[in-house]
């Protein structure tokens, strides 16, 4: 009737390959790929299948899962300590493609709207002003905690009833499209409408710190999956000289539940870059809905 999948896990991966800076010396700039780094994992991964109900009439199957992982840059082989990817950072001590940069911590709006009196944090639990603060840590980029609950409702054994929910948890990403209003056209509400935003946001967007202010949430739970299966009487498929046969109506991407200010959390500028965390005129998952007719012969 249940089945449980548990597994907790501590890794540690040694020779993670890095980009170290060449010494001057060599008479060449730039990086060479180098097995430097050391990073370590630890998490669980539950998984729980149940079977709630199994009668003639009905039939009710239940599967979830969720997935846990923490993880910590521990070497990446360079005297500063981090290798730079923009504003993310494998940097020692942080999350994996960890969003870094200055941190606005306060301002003063004036009578015109403009931030005045900005102060940053200088890395050390004071402030500094921005022009000369720190890169310090924001957010991470990759999410902590994934999951999925899938039920199954089977009904006098030929209608199967199916559907598919999955979250994300603790990831962050740019929401490049608010970033590139304010920055290309001065069209984001930040600039207009500043009483509608904290001090620090306003004053993120008026530097054009994207940090700051297009930094958002990207966690969500997502209806990733509806379907319905019916499978035809044994004499009618027969008449069309087949064995077995079903009718299938399926749909996808029908619902997301998320902080995310942009498009979609899942959209990324740069599709096949795992450590890109920015979402930029991408088109999101689409809805589809899609019938299937199938004989076995």
């Amino acid at each position: 009737r249940v089945g449980v999948d548990f597994t907790w896990y501590r890794k540690t991966t040694r020779d993670a390959i890095v980009a170290q800076e060449l010494a001057p010396s060599a008479g060449f700039p730039g990086t060479r790929l180098a097995n430097l780094g050391m990073i370590r994992n630890r998490g669980f991964e539950l998984q729980v299948r149940a079977q709630l109900i199994e009668s003639r009439a009905a039939a009710l199957d239940l599967m979830a899962s969720i997935a846990r992982n923490n993880d910590r840059v521990l070497e990446v082989g360079n005297p500063n300590g981090f290798i730079a990817l923009g504003n993310l950072r494998h940097q020692v001590g942080y999350p994996v493609a960890s969003w870094f940069g200055p941190k606005i911590v306060s301002a003063d709006i004036n009578a015109s709207g403009q931030a005045v009196n900005v102060l940053c944090d200088n890395g050390s639990g004071g402030t500094v002003a921005c022009a000369s603060a720190p890169a310090v840590f924001h957010q991470r980029s990759l999410p902590t905690t994934t999951g999925t609950f899938a039920p199954t409702l089977t009904l006098l054994r030929r209608l199967r009833l199916s559907a598919l929910v999955e979250i994300s948890r603790g990831r962050w990403m740019i929401d490049g499209d608010m970033s590139g209003r304010c920055a290309e056209s001065s069209t984001c509400r930040q600039l207009h409408d500043p009483a509608a935003f904290t001090t620090p946001e306003v004053a993120g967007a008026q530097m054009r710190s994207s940090l700051n202010y297009a930094l958002s949430n990207a966690s969500y739970t997502k209806l990733r999956e509806v379907s319905a299966n019916y499978s035809l009487p044994e004499r009618w498929v027969r008449r069309l000289g087949a064995e077995r046969g079903s009718l299938t109506l399926s749909a996808y991407n029908l619902g997301t539940w998320t902080d995310f200010t942009g498009i979609d959390p899942e959209t990324n500028i740069a599709v096949m870059d795992v450590f890109s965390a920015t979402s930029y005129a991408n088109t999101p998952p689409l809805t589809r809905i899609v019938g299937a007719v199938r004989l076995s012969f």
